[in-house]
């Protein structure tokens, strides 16, 4: 025998204790997480480069060119030649030395950002462990087609056919202790989420050094006038090319803040897996019954 309950309204269940053993949370993925008016601040005591060095280099070379046409009377082919080169003229090399140099342009450094959209991100989340949540109310529960017990029971002596009970109130019951050991969810999608006013903690660097720095410039090539007196004509070119180096980047006593005035993210997809969720001292109040059948 079975007893059946199509529909059972709990108004209130307060639980004394809830502690969850494990969530799991997947792979997590923002369609859009947006940045807007980010403002970052920085300042430098001291910006120093030292022992600087620059170094040029000057090749020349001449380009000539030299031609003789004689012209032939209209059955003979004119007479054409002419030819070109350039004559390496050799290469000078000049060493400048600056010392230590000081960049006060560095000193302080302010940006602003309106938007700054970032899309399709993923990210991991870790496992959330030993999770207290201490009393928490469930109000508005309601449950259909309850069976109990599941196997059938018998009485013995006594014998029913069909009993039906309409209209059952029982005031209150208590569950000690009730266990779930996983409980598994699709997704759980938020379509929109922001967090406002973020200011970041100063953050100061005592030195930030770089040493050897070297860079290098493209060729630049560069041509006089060109000299042209007919059968021949000549162009001095000269190609620069500059290289620089420092023995080191100094910067003293960095500062840096940001601020955030929102953080935006559009269309978040979680999906979370819970374990070992064990709730203590339930009690159930006014537990109200419609119809319960016994067949």
């Amino acid at each position: 025998m079975k007893i059946k309950v199509p529909k059972t309204s709990i108004a209130q269940s307060p639980v004394q204790q809830v502690s969850v053993g494990e969530i799991k949370i997947g792979a997590v993925h923002i369609d859009q997480l947006t940045l807007n008016n980010v403002h970052v601040q920085t300042s430098t005591g001291l910006a120093q480069m030292r022992n600087v060095h620059l170094s040029l280099t000057l090749a020349f070379g001449l380009d000539w060119r030299i031609g003789v046409k004689i012209s032939m009377p209209d059955f003979i082919t004119d007479v054409d030649f002419s030819d070109s080169g350039t004559i390496d003229l050799g290469t000078l090399t000049l060493g400048i030395v600056f010392g230590d140099l000081t960049l006060p342009g560095l000193a302080d450094l302010s940006f602003d950002i309106p938007s700054l959209p970032v899309n399709d991100l993923s990210a991991v989340i870790g496992s959330i462990k030993n999770l207290n949540l201490g009393a928490v109310l469930a109000e508005q529960i309601s449950a259909q087609n309850l069976f109990t017990p599941t196997q059938g029971f018998q009485i013995s002596g006594l014998g029913a056919v069909d009993v039906s009970v309409s209209g059952l109130g029982i005031p209150d019951a208590a569950v000690d202790k009730a266990t779930i050991r996983r409980i598994t969810g699709g997704t759980l999608p938020i379509p929109a989420l922001s967090i406002p006013n973020i200011v970041l903690p100063q953050a100061s660097i005592p030195t930030m050094r770089s040493q050897n720095v070297d860079a290098a410039s493209n060729p630049v090539v560069a041509s006089l006038p060109t000299v042209d007196i007919g059968l021949l004509a000549a162009t001095l070119k000269v190609t620069t090319t500059a290289a620089f180096h420092l023995d080191e980047l100094r910067l003293d006593n960095v500062k840096a803040s940001a601020a955030i005035g929102e953080i935006a993210l559009k269309n978040v997809v979680l999906p979370y897996e819970v374990l070992n969720v064990t709730l203590s001292q339930i009690g159930i109040q006014t537990l109200e019954i419609p119809q319960v059948e016994v067949n």
